[in-house]
């Protein structure tokens, strides 16, 4: 399913590239694949040396495309209203035209990435690990619930001091939430009724609000870039577009407290 996800919106992306909304899955599908190649894939019966050039490979896809995203998050969310907040239209225009030239290259990077050898040797390395799979195998369900364990327990422990904690430990995080969802809605049939529902909810929630926070510390990046392509006033205007972001407000990090755990 996430390799039909990927490769649906790989069509998508490579004929409509500005469609954000195709790279936005196509990253999604990438992501939910690693996810599934992890403790899921083992728990399964596949083994490890054969999943982890796979992973290592769709790590790489999902960086190289990363950029091209971020661009489109920039463009479309963040720069309205930092726009707003320069009085020089000339200078807006300056900016938006770079922003786009800039967004524009990350796009062909991106299309390019997904018809290089690497990109067609995970794809291959991955089939293999399909054919070679037992399907009459058990599945390894106490290892898994062992992984919902520790990502749980990383979330659990970090709650209390979220606040307090860095931009990069926010967006790991961050990650970890990811890694439980997915994990979450890929055996959610074993659960009766709505079981998994809370954990989803919650899940759901603590991405968007952790997401938001990293979206600032991305465009951050992204106007120290654009500032870098102008001739004249550079240092003024990334000391304003920075004012700018900084006097966003930001999600407030209060989460509920994490619903029991469905699988215990």
């Amino acid at each position: 399913h996430a390799l039909a996800h990927w490769q649906a919106n790989e069509a998508g992306f490579l004929q409509q590239p500005g469609n954000t909304e195709y790279l936005h899955q196509l990253r999604v599908g990438i992501r939910r694949l690693r996810v599934a190649c992890g403790t899921l894939a083992q728990a399964a019966g596949w083994h490890a040396a054969a999943l982890q050039p796979v992973r290592e490979s769709l790590r790489t896809l999902g960086q190289q495309l990363g950029a091209a995203r971020d661009w489109d998050v920039f463009i479309e969310e963040t720069w309205p209203p930092l726009a707003g907040q320069l009085n020089d239209m000339s200078l807006r225009q300056s900016l938006a035209e770079a922003a786009a030239r800039l967004r524009d290259t990350a796009r062909v990077q991106a299309q390019a990435a997904l018809g290089e050898r690497a990109c067609q040797r995970a794809l291959l390395q991955l089939g293999r690990c399909l054919a070679s799979h037992d399907d009459a195998a058990p599945v390894a369900f106490d290892a898994l619930d062992e992984e919902l364990d520790r990502l749980a327990g990383r979330l659990r422990e970090a709650q209390p001091h979220l606040e307090r904690l860095s931009a990069a430990r926010q967006h790991r995080l961050r990650i970890t939430a990811k890694k439980l969802r997915y994990l979450t809605e890929f055996i959610a049939s074993r659960y009766e009724g709505t079981a998994t529902e809370p954990w989803l909810e919650w899940l759901r929630h603590a991405q968007t609000v952790l997401g938001a926070r990293n979206d600032r510390v991305t465009a951050q990046a992204r106007v120290d870039l654009l500032c870098d392509t102008l001739a004249a006033k550079a240092s003024a205007t990334r000391k304003a577009l920075h004012s700018a972001l900084h006097d966003q407000a930001a999600p407030r990090l209060d989460l509920p407290p994490l619903p029991k755990p469905y699988w215990r």
